[in-house]
């Protein structure tokens, strides 16, 4: 006899069907707004020193999400996509129907001291995924517009740090010389990407 399959709670990105289709190649077997109570959403996991999504304990506050019910290896996958965060088992209020437990994923600082940050702030891009991942999803609307839409996303750096750019070997070539540098010629370590000339250890 088959066990049933299981649920998984997405408060974040994965909010986005597309996402979890076409990024991590988990098909959901149905997929429902629902509601984690007695936490809040927070963006203090960070990678590269820009927050992703997470939730930490707080009294009478409550995270909208995707109920996403999986197949035990859809489950197995996003567990490798969900790599440094702890599974944990919560109770998720379906917007329609009865309460069903789901795997959570929550990081703590104590699980990982050197990319916690209470203050973390996303990219504007991955705060346009979990809106549109929450729109589509027809999560509460006023969720969305006071959980989400006043976020305030991290600043777009445009140039480098000082101490960056001194390990930053440049030099401007004209249009000729970069004509030369990209022929086609086998022995020719370089490539243009987006107007930089980048000189690689083998040909790409």
């Amino acid at each position: 006899m088959s066990t049933p399959n299981p649920f998984y709670f997405g408060y974040g990105s994965n909010m986005l069907k597309a996402n979890l289709v076409g990024l991590k190649k988990v098909e959901p077997v149905n997929m429902i707004p629902g509601v984690l109570k007695g936490y809040n959403l927070d963006f203090s996991y960070t990678l590269n020193g820009l927050g992703t999504g997470n939730i930490t304990a707080k009294e009478d506050s409550e995270v909208h999400g995707a109920l996403i019910e999986v197949t035990h290896a859809g489950l197995e996958k996003l567990k490798r996509f969900e790599a440094g965060y702890k599974e944990v088992k919560k109770i998720i209020t379906p917007y329609k129907g009865e309460p069903v437990e789901a795997s959570v994923f929550i990081v703590t600082q104590e699980d990982a001291p050197g990319r916690y940050d209470k203050d973390g702030q996303p990219s504007a891009n991955y705060l346009e995924i979990l809106i549109k991942g929450a729109e589509e999803l027809n999560v509460d609307a006023i969720y969305v517009d006071e959980k989400l839409r006043t976020v305030k996303p991290a600043k777009q750096r445009t140039k480098l740090t000082p101490e960056e750019a001194e390990t930053v070997h440049s030099t401007t070539y004209s249009i000729d010389e970069v004509k030369a540098l990209t022929d086609t010629s086998e022995d020719t370590p370089v490539k243009v990407v987006r107007g930089i000339v980048v000189q690689c250890s083998r040909k790409l």
